[in-house]
């Protein structure tokens, strides 16, 4: 049986360090993750031995005691990773621009593949423009990071995504959040910012999926909310954009009206599109500002040509017959 040490302990009990030296600051965490490995429970770290095709073997974070199954855990929703096409994609474009992107967006790290993926996205969101970044998650982290200012307010969902919390600490103490997907607390926290504050930003930060409850907000009374308070909503749509919706657009589908002026798009191709990167829509003016005050935009390097050819590829599969095929496949499989 395990030491009720590890046992009753979780990752939260180590997240501030104290000490001085690098060792006192992180020997704690080190002994329990240590003493929940030899016992066989860390979750984390997990080791692919073989490709997930179906079953595979999978090992522990020291890529030791292997376990064949299924794996559960991975992202691939359509099946595309493995998708003859889109591999051909990626061999055809090392031949053309090799392996790396070598720069960052702001400077030489963009090729003309990378300005096709985001007409792409543009058009098929009818936003007017889109600008790429290396992961979700920087995307996420970055469309906060540089627009928000101290000054301005943020109300989000209690479930949204790590990328997008951070992203809300970084750069304001004027954080709300309201309990997973109460639109009446939202208007509440609403009201109230904008009574206090009727000049600086007030931005909505929800996902159109959450991948913790498997749900999604009202997102017409969110848009509606954001006209009467005048606020901007930062819309996160990871999960089933792509993957979901009668055309593929997922949940943005459902939106009414002109929403686009009050509703800014981020997204990760690594759910649905094979690949690693991300992606935020808005008009030119928007992606402009992105461009110039995003750090992943001047000081990380671009979505590599490669990643950019994978998702070139699987967004033609995705928005045609083969992609509804697919997104029927998947349904079935998570209602059977």
């Amino acid at each position: 049986m395990m030491d009720t040490e590890f046992s009753k302990k979780s990752l939260f009990d180590f997240i501030t360090p104290h000490g001085k030296t690098l060792d006192e600051r992180t020997n704690a965490l080190y002994s329990w993750t240590t003493g929940r490995k030899d016992a066989g429970v860390f979750a984390f770290g997990r080791v692919l031995l073989q490709p997930a095709l179906h079953e595979t073997i999978i090992a522990d974070s020291n890529g030791q005691n292997p376990t064949s199954g299924i794996n559960f855990a991975s992202q691939d929703y359509l099946g595309l990773v493995y998708n003859q096409d889109v591999r051909n994609a990626a061999h055809a474009i090392i031949d053309e621009y090799g392996v790396h992107s070598a720069g960052s967006p702001g400077f030489c790290g963009r090729t003309r593949y990378s300005l096709e993926l985001e007409s792409k996205l543009a058009n098929i969101t009818g936003y007017e423009d889109c600008t790429l970044f290396p992961t979700g998650w920087t995307a996420g982290f970055s469309v906060i990071a540089a627009q928000v200012r101290e000054n301005d307010t943020l109300i989000m969902d209690s479930c949204c995504h790590n990328c997008l919390t951070e992203g809300a600490r970084h750069v304001t103490k004027n954080v709300r959040r309201f309990a997973h997907n109460n639109v009446e607390q939202l208007a509440e926290l609403l009201k109230m910012s904008r009574e206090r504050d009727s000049d600086n930003g007030l931005f909505i930060v929800v996902e159109s999926l959450y991948s913790v409850d498997s749900d999604s907000p009202d997102l017409n009374a969110i848009v509606e909310l954001a006209k009467k308070y005048e606020a901007i909503v930062i819309l996160d749509v990871a999960h089933d954009f792509g993957a979901m919706g009668k055309t593929g657009l997922g949940f943005f589908e459902t939106l009414d009206g002109d929403f686009r002026e009050h509703v800014i798009v981020m997204g990760s191709f690594s759910k649905t599109f094979a690949a690693n990167g991300g992606f935020i829509l808005g008009s030119k003016s928007v992606c402009e500002y992105l461009r110039c005050y995003s750090g992943a935009q001047t000081f990380s390097n671009a979505i590599s040509p490669i990643q950019t050819a994978v998702v070139n590829k699987s967004f033609d599969i995705i928005f045609s017959d083969e992609g509804h095929l697919l997104r029927t496949q998947l349904i079935n499989n998570v209602l059977s």
